[in-house]
């Protein structure tokens, strides 16, 4: 059974809720052997549109099977200059138990973002709110 962020937990989301973002479920991968409950780390894509001052970017999750997540469970946020000397992160939120697994669903995340010049990097998280434990990837943006 999917597990909904609760309303405590979208208090606790690092930085700022991003709004419009699409998601799709893309299919499932499974391993020989059981892996961890950690996330797997995302495949991201980011690019600038310098003429719109947007930051478009598309990330390929991967989401234990068991915990039964849908498209609409996942929420992205962002955060400038936190964790890292970034100049943007983003989060990949969702909520689930900590099972192990073979089998993971896939999405995939896209959305918008306004900035005001092309950042060189992005880093992109994929967090399992409760508790709280992420695997992220850093990605260079595309001109």
């Amino acid at each position: 059974m999917s597990e909904q962020i609760t309303a405590a937990a979208l208090d606790n989301l690092p930085g700022v809720k991003v709004n419009n973002i699409v998601v799709n479920k893309i299919g499932e991968i499974t391993f020989p052997n059981a892996r961890s409950s950690e996330p797997l780390q995302p495949l991201v894509q980011a690019f600038y549109d310098a003429n719109d001052e947007i930051l478009q970017v598309s990330a390929i999750v991967y989401i234990d099977e068991q915990a039964n997540v849908q498209p609409n469970d996942l929420i992205v946020s962002m955060e400038k200059n936190k964790r890292t000397n970034k100049p943007a992160e983003f989060y990949i939120n969702y909520d689930a138990s900590e099972l192990g697994s073979k089998s993971f669903q896939g999405f995939q995340v896209d959305f918008e973002v306004p900035f005001n010049k092309q950042p060189k990097e992005i880093v992109c998280y994929v967090n399992d709110l409760d508790p709280r434990t992420s695997k992220q990837t850093e990605v260079d943006v595309q001109p």
